[in-house]
């Protein structure tokens, strides 16, 4: 009982905190002919356009996710050599 209630507490506190402010963006990027994109740069910067926040590259399918923002706006650049 005792542990069964312990469980029930930590499960119940990690949900309570993972909704306050934790967030992602995830996303794939395809070339204009519907290709996925693998190694592409994805940058995330602050709404003012300038303040670098989380980078990283896309995966072998062209897929990317950035853990742990806040609830916020912001500006996602993604850049590919060869592509304008």
């Amino acid at each position: 009982m005792k542990m069964r209630l312990c469980a029930w507490i930590a499960f119940t506190m990690f949900t309570i905190l993972s909704a306050f402010g934790q967030s992602k963006i995830s996303g794939q990027v395809f070339d204009p002919e519907d290709r996925t994109l693998p190694m592409a740069d994805v940058i995330l910067y602050a709404s003012d356009g300038t303040t670098q926040i989380e980078g990283e590259s896309t995966d072998d399918d062209g897929n990317f996710t950035i853990e742990g923002l806040s609830m916020d706006d912001y500006i996602l650049e993604v850049s590919y050599m060869g592509y304008k």
